[in-house]
C-alpha cells in the first residue's frame, strides 16, 4: 500500500479500477499510475474522500489506519491481506 491506497482489484481489475477511475474523474492511465505507486494528487485525494465514505486524506497520504474510521479498518485490513473472495493484492500477483 502506498499514498494509503490499498494495491488490489476484484479479478476483473481492468473493469473494475477503470469504473473507479471514471468515478473519480481521473482517466484509467493516471489512476493506474497511483496503484503503481504514483502520489495522489489533492483533487484525486478530495474525490477518493468524497466518494468513499470513512476514509480521509490523512490516511490516503500516511496509510496510518488511525486516520480511518473503525468501520474502515477491518475492510481495509482484510482486502490488505487478500482475504476477501476474488481478491489479489499486486504483490502477491505474477503476470
Amino acid at each position: 500500500m502506498r499514498d494509503g491506497v490499498p494495491h488490489c482489484h476484484q479479478r476483473q481489475d481492468d473493469n473494475t479500477a477503470a469504473a473507479f477511475a471514471q468515478a473519480l474523474g481521473a482517466t484509467p492511465n493516471a489512476y493506474g499510475m497511483v496503484e503503481a505507486g504514483s502520489s495522489l494528487s489533492t483533487d484525486m485525494t478530495r474525490r477518493i474522500v468524497e466518494l468513499v465514505p470513512g476514509i480521509s486524506m490523512d490516511w490516503l497520504h500516511t496509510g496510518n489506519e488511525r486516520f480511518l474510521t473503525v468501520e474502515m479498518r477491518q475492510p481495509l485490513r482484510r482486502v490488505a491481506d487478500g482475504q476477501l473472495q476474488g481478491v489479489t493484492s499486486h504483490h502477491h500477483r505474477h503476470g
